[in-house]
C-alpha cells in the first residue's frame, strides 16, 4: 500500500455504509407515519378504577 492512494470522503464512506442505509430509511419511516397520523385524535385514557378493573377481571 503507498501512501499517494487516494481517500474516500466521508461521504463515500456514508453511502457505502449499510447502517446508514438502516437510518436512512427508519428515519423516512417515522417520518412518514407522523406526517399521516397528525389528524388522528385516537386516545385512550383510563383512570385507576378501569385499570384495577381490568388487571381483576384477567385473574
Amino acid at each position: 500500500m503507498s501512501d499517494t492512494e487516494p481517500t474516500e470522503s466521508l461521504t463515500g464512506r456514508l453511502l457505502k455504509e449499510p447502517t446508514a442505509h438502516f437510518f436512512a430509511m427508519a428515519a423516512v419511516i417515522f417520518i412518514v407515519y407522523g406526517l399521516t397520523q397528525l389528524s388522528n385524535e385516537n386516545i385512550l385514557e383510563l383512570d385507576q378504577r378501569e385499570i384495577d378493573a381490568r388487571i381483576f377481571i384477567r385473574r
